[in-house]
């Protein structure tokens, strides 16, 4: 196999960086490729690949071509590298928003393609990332998800279950990030400093959603093995549901989906 990463901004650095650490590419079978020609650089030094000077030079050769860039720039990354791809190379895309249908137009229609929905935490190898398929046999299924598994948990689904996927492990790191933050400030009132506050804050959210992964069991049983009669933490969960917190939470799950399907309806 040989792999070329077009896009060396922080999400394909995490990517490349958890392929190379987890022993998932071999470095010597990795070429990266960014218009910001340091980042590029540094990202082939520190894991000991290839770097090259125009995309079309990236992807000759390669039997996988992992495209991590944004969305509004995706059709004149394509069109840079079409000339230059292999009749069965396979296209990994990591750019939100963008439909198989839409990648389909560009590279035609034999093209194995993937689309891999990662999100924030991917950077320290704890990432949730959504992924399906098109045109790719199980042998390269399975080997992508391989790849992907080196930054975190991976989730073969449909495209419909893609979007919804990311729509909570996706936009969800900046809504637990709105929630350390507030259960931090909360100790602050009560007299916390706000560095033992955030760490606090943020431990307990981690250890949490570690727990539910852990045990299995569903998160309302472990919620209530916390709430003792007439404790703080019912008196607690109390609070949040006079402010609507759970519906307020499926408000923004379906808000973000909301926001998905007009995005993606762009390329319909």
């Amino acid at each position: 196999m040989k792999l070329a990463v077009i896009g060396t901004g922080n999400m394909g650095q995490a990517l490349v960086d958890g392929m190379v650490r987890q022993g998932r590419v071999d470095p010597g079978a990795l070429v990266v490729y960014d218009l910001d020609t340091d980042r590029a650089r540094n990202t082939a030094k520190r894991n000991r690949a290839s770097w090259a000077a125009t995309p079309g030079e990236a992807v000759a050769g390669a039997t996988h071509v992992m495209m991590v860039v944004k969305p509004q720039v995706f059709s004149e990354a394509m069109r840079q590298i079409t000339d230059h791809l292999g009749e069965t190379a396979v296209l990994i895309v990591v750019a939100a928003g963008v439909r198989i249908s839409a990648i389909r137009a560009l590279a035609g229609p034999d093209r194995g393609i993937a689309r891999v929905m990662p999100n924030t935490p991917a950077l320290i190898g704890e990432g949730v990332s959504a992924v399906c398929f098109d045109q790719v046999p199980e042998s390269g299924q399975t080997l992508i998800v391989s790849m992907l598994e080196s930054c975190g948990m991976v989730i073969p689904c449909d495209e419909r279950s893609l979007d919804i996927l990311g729509s909570v492990s996706s936009t969800g790191p900046a809504w637990a990030m709105l929630f350390i933050e507030a259960m931090a400030d909360g100790a602050v009132l009560s007299g916390l400093a706000r560095d033992i506050a955030i760490r606090a804050a943020a431990a307990t959210l981690a250890g949490a959603g570690k727990l539910v992964l852990e045990t299995g069991l569903h998160p309302g049983v472990l919620k209530d093995q916390v709430c003792s009669p007439g404790g703080t933490t019912i008196e607690g969960i109390r609070a949040l549901e006079k402010g609507a917190y759970r519906s307020s939470v499926i408000e923004a799950v379906a808000a973000a989906m909301d926001k998905t399907e007009k995005l993606t309806s762009r390329d319909d």
